[in-house]
Order: C-alpha cells, then structure tokens, then sequence
C-alpha cells in the first residue's frame, strides 16, 4: 500500500516536469511585474483615500501584491495541479504548501514550495513526509527550468511574502536532502545539526 503510494506521487512529480513551462522570468521581471501592479493599484485608488494614507504607498499593500504574484508564480511553475491528488484546479482551489513545514525550516525558497489544492493541503499527513526529497527534486527541477536567470530575487520575493528567512546555504541543505535522505526522521535529524 505505502509502495503504492509513493509511486503515485512519483508519476504525479514527472507528469508535471515533463510539461513546458508557461512563463519564463527572470527575477528582476519579477519584481518589475509586482512594483507595476502596486503603482497600479496605487494609481486608481481615490484621492481621499490616498490622502488618508499620508500619499504614501504602504507596505501592506506591497506585501498584499508579493503575496498575490508569488502564488500565481509557484501554481504556473507547477501548472495548477496539486502535486498530492495529481488533479488540475483553478487558482481559487490552491495554496501554496510549504514542503518542508515552516515551523521546522522557516524558508520559502521556491525549491521548498508546491502547489496543492484546498483538500489535499489540509489532509496533508504525516506520511507524505517521507516525500520530501522527491517533493524537493520536483520544485527544483521545475524551479530551473522556469527561472533559469537565477532565483535570487525570487527568494527575497518568497520570503517576503511568506514571513520567512533565508539561509546562504540553503540550496546546499536542499541538495543534500534530495542527494541523501529518504525518510523525515533522517531529515529531522539533519536539519536539527544544520
């Protein structure tokens, strides 16, 4: 039944890698498309509620569109499929799931989020946990050959978003998850010395 499972996962991950990216951004288009859509916004919005804010674009508002483009990136990169059932869903059924948990790695690298609808997200259990380094190959794989100018910006635009930090090394300790761990407790017991 468990062999079963992961196998599933498995051909979920390689139906999605096989399929050709639908956008190809370098991270300073990135951030040019959510500093446009900020100003944007900004633009339209009424003069007294403008005056309201001091006629200074808050934060929130910056962080709001982070949030909104940084989703819409990861379910392109994974093209709307939930990377668990294996089904297609409109972006209103997705999040955006941290693979490795955020209470145990606070990272949102794209190399550790996936797309997953609604259900899936929120029965996500335990034994999906010893996926985590195919889950990670996948976002990695996906992540290159969508970014492949460099997802420098594209990680603070991540962390940003998600309220997380970033690590120098943190591709380094996702190679070797992928490389070298097949279980959450050997993962666990990494990340703890890391």
């Amino acid at each position: 039944m468990e062999e079963t499972y992961k196998e599933k996962l498995k051909l979920i991950q390689d139906k999605v890698n096989l399929l050709e990216p639908r956008i190809f951004l370098s991270p300073t288009e990135v951030m040019l498309m959510v500093f446009r859509h900020t100003a944007a916004e900004w633009s339209v919005m009424s003069l007294r509620k403008r005056k309201k804010m001091g006629n200074f674009l808050q934060s929130s508002e910056f962080g709001k569109n982070c949030n909104i483009f940084s989703r819409q990136l990861i379910f392109n990169r994974d093209h709307n499929f939930c990377m668990i059932c294996g089904n297609i869903f409109d972006m209103d059924f997705l999040n955006v799931d941290h693979i490795i948990p955020k209470s145990k790695f606070p990272n949102s690298h794209p190399w550790n989020l996936q797309t997953l609808c609604i259900d899936c997200n929120k029965e996500k259990s335990n034994k999906i946990l010893d996926m985590i380094p195919l889950f990670l190959k996948g976002a990695k794989f996906r992540t290159e050959k969508c970014f492949s100018n460099g997802t420098g910006s594209l990680i603070k635009l991540m962390n940003y978003s998600y309220q997380t930090k970033s690590f120098n090394e943190e591709e380094d300790i996702f190679n070797k998850i992928i490389s070298k761990y097949n279980s959450w407790n050997d993962v666990m017991k990494y990340l703890s010395i890391v």
